[in-house]
């Protein structure tokens, strides 16, 4: 954890005390707004109030907010590098998979007026849920804090989050027998980060590969990419493809045994607002979509062709850091919002 340099003339929903509590915290990944990144423009784009996610509400598309963290043992385990968004469209049978990447540099929104202590100062989407858990002690606050950040990138309802501990994932992967997924490129990362903090080399040849759970875990954590946090996300995606098919695949009778095993894992590694009858609904809309031909992929990111972001460098924690920020602008989303809108 960094110190952040103590700056007077903030005045910020507290001002200098707001300055002095962080400063005594030794939060990562925090810019006053005072020393934010300055780019050509600023426009705030605010997304729709979204409403619950139930069985009688007639929505033509539901949007659930799936958040991926490392959890506990790992360096940073609160950070959500996992920030997807399935927008689910009933009426149609399909499904688009929105993912964006961990660094984009954000602004801390604010949900109820003098509880977010943050609001106002900027950091990297990923810090959002971190932040906002340690400062209120309540993860539904953090949670709805994000899904109102997510809301506003990308001008989609969020109806739902899903917070997964990526180590709760793994242990479903192999609760039902692995999964199959096409590599595709061989990966070599020979420092990725294992529990206690320490390294270890991971290698997967590319091609057709059955994955267990550790195997999979790795594939879709690992940094080393020529297409950067890019590759990550598709990794992601492919993943969490595959493990909707083989889940769907499963029989309630045969396969009553690994469907216990799989509930109580996410009652102890998964949070989320959604109740039962919402889980059965999206279950059920969930088994009527074609993946073959009904599920879109869209990553937000800067290393694609005509990519919505650029990359820059911002003053996190008194350190400067790799950012990704619009290419219109910090905070102007208008752009990414188009391409959503049209790419459903």
């Amino acid at each position: 954890f960094i110190l952040l340099k103590k700056e007077i003339q903030i005045d910020n929903h507290g001002g200098a005390k707001n300055e002095a509590r962080i400063l005594n915290q030794g939060l990562p990944l925090l810019s006053p707004p005072s020393a934010a990144i300055k780019l050509p423009k600023k426009i705030k784009t605010a997304a729709k109030e979204a409403p619950a996610f139930n069985v009688g509400n007639q929505m033509p598309r539901t949007n659930v907010l799936l958040l991926g963290m490392s959890g506990p043992g790992y360096e940073a385990p609160d950070l959500t590098d996992t920030i997807l968004v399935l927008s689910v469209d009933p009426s149609a049978g399909s499904a688009t998979m929105i993912s964006l990447p961990r660094d984009l540099y954000v602004e801390v929104p604010e949900i109820e007026e003098g509880r977010n202590y943050y609001a106002g100062y900027f950091t990297k989407i990923n810090a959002l849920y971190q932040l906002n858990k340690n400062s209120s002690d309540s993860e539904e606050f953090a949670a709805g804090l994000i899904k109102q950040k997510v809301g506003q990138i990308t001008g989609l309802e969020i109806n739902n989050y899903i917070l997964m501990d990526l180590e709760g994932l793994k242990e479903i992967i192999d609760q039902i027998g692995g999964l199959n997924v096409f590599v595709e490129k061989d990966v070599f990362d020979p420092r990725f980060p294992t529990k206690n903090f320490a390294t270890e080399t991971f290698e997967l040849k590319s091609g057709w590969r059955w994955l267990d759970g550790q195997t999979a875990l790795r594939y879709i954590r690992t940094r080393h990419d020529i297409e950067g946090d890019f590759g990550r996300i598709k990794r992601q995606q492919a993943v969490l493809e595959a493990l909707r098919k083989k889940i769907l695949g499963m029989s309630p009778l045969w396969d009553l045994p690994k469907i216990i095993e799989i509930v109580r894992t996410l009652r102890r590694d998964f949070k989320t607002d959604l109740d039962v009858l919402d889980i059965k609904r999206l279950w059920d809309i969930s088994r009527k979509i074609d993946s073959s031909s009904k599920i879109k992929h869209i990553v937000i990111d800067a290393n694609q062709e005509n990519g919505l972001l650029e990359e820059s460098t911002a003053v996190l924690g008194g350190k400067t850091g790799f950012i990704l920020v619009p290419k219109t602008g910090v905070e102007d989303y208008t752009e990414i919002q188009d391409f959503i809108q049209n790419n459903l």
